[in-house]
């Protein structure tokens, strides 16, 4: 547990991926992350439909949707998730992560930032995890019962992509 984290999940993270991808180790190791990081998690488990994903988020509501991806179609895929949860009206921070396409393509980052991720992590980054952990901190401090309004709050309607964090690459 992280230090100052209280050991009761006061903040709650969706978990998923996109339909294609068939894995689980991905995410369980996502559930036991986030978890870690004081998050209640609902892993929604390998293959979820896009569907699956709006529903639960209009259901409950989350401080993060996380979408793990290892299968290389993230870059794909991921986006008609974007899109049907924003088009849902679900206005939660996304962020993506893990091999998100099968050509490692160094702008596949920067591609997913421009579909409108609020944080995009992937494996070709070397600070993988230190950036999802300053993007999680960036939540954290910007969560409505503490939102100061700040540059790139997650809250403020006019966030940018790029001051919540896309990993380097």
């Amino acid at each position: 547990m992280k230090p100052g984290v209280p050991n009761t999940p006061s903040r709650k993270a969706l978990l998923t991926t996109v339909s294609s991808d068939s894995h689980s180790w991905n995410l369980i190791f996502m559930e036991l992350f986030l978890a870690e990081r004081g998050f209640e998690v609902t892993n929604l488990g390998p293959c979820c439909p896009t569907e699956l994903t709006v529903t639960q988020s209009q259901e409950t509501t989350y401080d993060v949707i996380v979408i793990s991806s290892i299968n290389g179609h993230g870059v794909i895929e991921a986006p008609d998730i974007l899109n049907a949860l924003r088009h849902a009206g679900v206005t939660t921070p996304v962020a993506v992560g893990g091999k998100l396409d099968t050509s490692s393509d160094l702008e596949t980052g920067d591609k997913l930032a421009q579909a409108g991720f609020d944080g995009v992590f992937p494996d070709t980054s070397s600070t993988l995890f230190d950036d999802f952990n300053i993007f999680l901190d960036r939540l954290e401090a910007c969560h409505p019962s503490t939102c100061l309004g700040c540059t790139g709050c997650a809250n403020a309607a006019a966030a940018s992509t790029s001051a919540m964090g896309v990993a380097a690459e």
